[in-house]
């Protein structure tokens, strides 16, 4: 959840940067072009025009980020698992919770869950024993805490 909510913030101050600097340099074409500063000019046009075609895809990312923020809030607080409770409880249509929650299993912001097209399961954890010392091994080590084998 904390990496989806980075995310989110990224594509919202890019989006604002984006718009301000957009507003911004309008003026500064003009003024430029008064004083024959042609170079800052042409720097002014190139965030003018960057902010007005840009802003659109940003604004469509940032949403995106915050549907996958609301849809893992969903499923981590509440314990939803099929595509039409998320849906319901998230306020997005049957497809768009369906591409959050495959966007949200893709970029790693949901572990530990598998999901079949409609529902969501729980996978859990295999456990492993070292074959020395027999103590219990979490799945990310990758040696024995105990005795320090290697290759379990």
């Amino acid at each position: 959840m904390k990496q989806a909510k980075q995310t989110w913030r990224i594509w919202f101050w890019v989006m604002l940067l984006t718009a301000i600097t957009g507003v911004a340099s309008i003026p500064g074409i003009v003024l430029f072009a008064i004083y024959k500063q042609f170079l800052l000019m042409a720097v002014c046009i190139t965030l003018t025009v960057h902010a007005f075609f840009g802003i659109t895809f940003y604004a469509i990312a940032m949403a995106n980020a915050a549907h996958d923020v609301r849809l893992l809030r969903s499923v981590k607080n509440y314990g939803l698992t099929t595509i039409s409770d998320i849906a319901s409880a998230t306020g997005m249509s049957y497809t768009t919770a369906k591409e959050s929650l495959e966007r949200c299993i893709k970029r790693g912001y949901l572990d530990g869950y598998s999901f079949d097209g409609n529902t969501l399961q729980n996978i859990a954890p295999v456990e492993r024993r070292c074959i020395y010392c027999g103590r219990v091994l979490s799945s990310n080590d990758a040696e024995c805490p105990g005795c320090g084998a290697n290759g379990n």
